[in-house]
C-alpha cells in the first residue's frame, strides 16, 4: 500500500513538473526585465538554452524604448544563434531605430559567421527581387516603401559587418530597375570595396555613388564619374538613359567634364527643351563648367530672344557671371 502511493506521488510530480517548466519560461521573459542584475542573468541563461519557442516574442520585443532590456533581450538572441535568425531577419527593420540597435542586430548576425552573413546577402536579394516586382505603374507604392525600407536595413547590417568583404550577387543590383535599390547598392559595395569589371558598371557605379552618402574608399565619385564621361560620353548616355542616378549627380557630373563635347550638347539639350525649368537646369551646367568653350555658349543663349527671356525670368541675376 504505502509504496503504490509513493508511485502515485511520484506520477503526480512528474505531471506537475511540465507545466511548471512552461511557466518558468515565460517567468523568465518576465524576468529579463528585472531590477535584480542575477534575475536578468539567470533568465538570459534559461532563455538562452530553452527560449526558441519564444524567438518571435524576443525579437519583437527590441522595438522596446528600454535600452537596458534591449541589450538583454540581444544578449539572449546571440545565445539562441541560428535557431533565432529566421524572425531577426523579419525584424531587421528595427536597426534603423538607433546605433545601439544597429551593434545589436550587427553582433547578432556576426557571431554566426558566413552563415549569417550569406543569409543577409540572400535576403537583401530577394527583398530586391521583391521590389522590381513592385516598381511598376500598377504597383503599390506602399508596399514598394515597406520592402524598400527593409532592403535598406539588411543593406545597413551588411555594411557594418566589416569582417566580411564578399558582395554575393550585389553587383546585379546596379542594373536594377527602381533607382534606390542602386543607389543603395553602389554604396554597399563601396564599403565593400568592391571594383566594377566592366566600363557600363563603373558608370553606373560611379554616377549612383555620386547621388548618395560619402564613401571612405571612394574620394570623389562624381569626379570618377565626369572623367569617365568626357572620355566616353556615349556611354555616360546611354548608361544615365537606362540606369539614371538619383538627385542632382547628372548635372553635377556634366559640369565637372570639363569637355566641349558635353558643352555642346547641354547647348543643344537647352535650346531642344521646351521646358523652362529644364531649360534653367542645363544652362546653369553649362554656365557652371566655366571653360572658355561653355561660357561661350552660356552667352549665346543668354542673346537668344525666347530663350534668354525665359532664363531672366526664372533667374533676374542670371548675367552677373557671364
Amino acid at each position: 500500500m504505502m509504496k503504490n502511493l509513493t508511485i502515485l506521488l511520484m506520477l503526480a510530480a512528474i505531471a506537475l513538473l511540465f507545466p511548471a517548466c512552461e511557466k518558468s519560461l515565460e517567468q523568465s521573459m518576465t524576468d529579463l526585465q528585472s531590477d535584480e542584475a542575477e534575475t536578468r542573468k539567470a533568465a538570459i541563461e534559461r532563455l538562452g538554452e530553452d527560449g526558441e519557442p519564444l524567438a518571435p516574442q524576443l525579437t519583437s520585443a527590441l522595438s522596446t524604448e528600454d535600452e537596458q532590456y534591449r541589450q538583454t533581450l540581444f544578449s539572449v538572441l546571440i545565445r539562441l544563434g541560428e535557431p533565432a535568425m529566421a524572425e531577426m531577419l523579419d525584424k531587421i527593420g528595427y536597426a534603423f531605430k538607433d546605433k545601439k540597435t544597429r551593434e545589436g542586430f550587427t553582433d547578432y548576425f556576426r557571431s554566426l559567421g558566413d552563415k549569417g552573413y550569406n543569409a543577409l546577402l540572400e535576403k537583401l536579394m530577394s527583398t530586391a527581387d521583391a521590389e522590381a516586382a513592385e516598381h511598376k505603374p500598377e504597383g503599390s507604392i506602399v508596399k514598394l516603401g515597406a520592402l524598400h525600407h527593409r532592403f535598406e536595413a539588411i543593406s545597413l547590417v551588411l555594411e557594418s559587418l566589416d569582417n566580411n568583404l564578399d558582395v554575393g550577387r550585389v553587383p546585379e543590383l546596379l542594373k536594377h530597375p527602381y533607382g534606390k535599390v542602386r543607389t543603395r547598392a553602389a554604396y554597399l559595395l563601396c564599403i565593400k570595396n568592391w571594383q566594377p569589371s566592366s566600363p557600363e558598371l563603373a558608370m553606373i557605379f560611379y554616377s549612383h555613388l555620386a547621388s548618395t552618402l560619402e564613401c571612405p574608399n571612394v574620394a570623389d565619385p562624381v569626379d570618377d564619374a565626369a572623367q569617365m564621361a568626357a572620355t566616353d560620353f556615349k556611354l555616360f548616355l546611354e548608361t544615365d538613359k537606362q540606369y539614371p542616378p538619383e538627385g542632382n549627380a547628372r548635372y553635377r557630373i556634366l559640369a565637372a567634364t570639363g569637355s566641349d563635347e558635353v558643352a555642346d550638347y547641354l547647348y543643344e539639350q537647352t535650346r531642344q527643351s521646351q521646358n523652362e525649368f529644364i531649360q534653367y537646369n542645363y544652362f546653369r551646367v553649362l554656365a557652371g563648367m566655366q571653360t572658355d568653350k561653355a561660357t561661350a555658349l552660356a552667352r549665346k543663349l543668354l542673346r537668344d530672344p525666347k530663350i534668354g527671356k525665359s532664363l531672366r525670368v526664372l533667374d533676374p541675376n542670371i548675367d552677373d557671371n557671364l
